[in-house]
């Protein structure tokens, strides 16, 4: 069983060097409450609402601020298991001041998030450093990241929807010598031209010839980039091998509640891999869960784990997030299998 496997790994093994980029933001947590004081509970209902007409004003109220970002919490995931880690993001806010080595590109966006009873809505203001932000400058300036990378077991390059530049940046990323894997988590695909999209599977592509690529999208970003790159299967796991074969990179990994599905080519294993997930047993928070998941998989497979119990880890950080509102460490999260039943499959 794939999480019988992991738990030994999160007992026995030594972390990895893991670079994580480039984004960040500070999250303020809102409940929405209508013209009175009654929780709007759910996005349907605040959906229904608005188009209906049926309520002129809503009322925000704030009950916490942290730290965010895909690549942020990718960083804090991977830290929490023990990796070293060095981020490169938009940190200059003091919520940002992280306990691990960080460089400051900018000023973080600044997002509202409004808690919902099953999903939350996510509404984004860039600044002007990440609406600016080119890989050019770090590439070329006088951080040490291409040190950083190059010593790297695992990189992790997230949200690409707000930062287009990473098209680009993978097509540099293939001239360093790397020797690890690089997982990409591509956020929000909905929107994005089909120029934008064919630009970015070239670029994954052209870094798959040097090093590994790792796609690490939900089931609404593998729908979102099937439908753009015009992949004709429905089901999965068929989906993610025809996928994976459009893009021409190593792996595609799509993650939701259910469950982690993963399809491969030969160097991590050639196969289509399925491994369900725990049910949650109550919900703190939602947003960030795939971050985590997204490093629980980077850590794995920069770790030398197979496929399954990287999606296992995935699947117990992620899970883990969601019913406590916190990052797992390798102690919280060696403790929470030791005590949930393993999903069958």
């Amino acid at each position: 069983m794939p999480y019988e496997r992991l738990r030994d790994h999160l007992v026995a093994a030594d972390g990895l060097p893991v670079v994580c980029l480039p984004d960040g933001s500070v999250d303020t947590l809102c409940r929405v409450y209508d013209g009175g004081h009654t929780w709007v509970e759910s996005r349907e209902v605040f959906g229904r609402r608005i188009a209906a007409g049926e309520s002129r004003s809503f009322r925000l109220e704030p009950y916490d601020r942290q730290p965010g970002g895909q690549s942020v919490n990718a960083a804090r995931q991977a830290h929490a298991l023990g990796d070293e880690v060095t981020l490169f993001g938009h940190l200059d806010h003091p919520l940002l001041a992280l306990p691990f080595e960080t460089f400051s590109m900018g000023t973080p966006a600044e997002v509202t998030v409004l808690s919902f009873d099953r999903t939350d809505l996510m509404l984004s203001q860039g600044s002007l450093a990440t609406d600016e932000w080119s890989f050019a400058d770090l590439h070329e300036g006088g951080a040490p990241f291409r040190a950083r990378v190059e010593r790297a077991g695992s990189v992790v390059l997230a949200n690409w929807v707000s930062f287009r530049d990473l098209t680009p940046a993978m097509r540099t990323l293939a001239t360093y010598d790397l020797g690890a894997p690089v997982v990409l988590d591509p956020g929000d695909l909905s929107g994005s031209a089909p120029d934008e999209i064919g630009a970015l599977r070239d670029a994954m592509a052209t870094l798959d010839g040097t090093t590994p690529v790792v796609l690490s999208a939900n089931g609404a970003e593998v729908g979102a980039l099937a439908d753009a790159l015009g992949v004709m299967a429905a089901e999965s796991p068929a989906r993610e091998r025809a996928l994976r074969e459009a893009l021409g990179i190593a792996a595609v990994v799509r993650h939701d509640t259910a469950a982690a599905v993963a399809a491969t080519d030969d160097r991590f294993g050639g196969a289509a891999v399925r491994v369900e997930n725990f049910e949650a047993r109550e919900i703190r928070r939602r947003t960030g869960a795939g971050d985590r998941f997204t490093a629980g998989l980077a850590h794995a497979l920069g770790s030398g784990l197979a496929v399954a119990p990287a999606l296992a880890l995935g699947n117990a950080c992620a899970t883990y997030f969601i019913e406590h509102g916190e990052t797992g460490t390798r102690e919280d999260l060696a403790a929470f299998l030791e005590a949930r039943s393993f999903p069958s499959g």
